[in-house]
């Protein structure tokens, strides 16, 4: 197993910070965020850094070979139902 423990940074859950909690981490999936996670594996301290979810941006121009700016309706229709 490749687990560890990220301890001594400021969680935000993706709407509000929560404070300094423990998060247990496994091959980079989140297992728990507690305030004192106990198991025997490496900690991994923070230093007070800021924690979040990785955030992915989906803006995009079009699908499709279709850019929105010059398609028409039945292509946005198209690039909807593709979306």
């Amino acid at each position: 197993m490749n687990r560890r423990i990220l301890v001594n940074g400021t969680v935000f859950n993706g709407y509000r910070f929560i404070g300094h909690k423990d998060i247990l981490i496994e091959e980079g999936r989140i297992l728990a965020i507690e305030d004192h996670i106990t198991q025997d594996c490496p900690r991994v301290d923070m230093g007070g850094k800021y924690l979040s979810p990785g955030f992915i941006d989906i803006h995009i121009h079009g699908a499709l070979g279709w850019d929105f700016t010059n398609a028409g309706i039945a292509e946005l229709k198209k690039i909807c139902l593709f979306l």
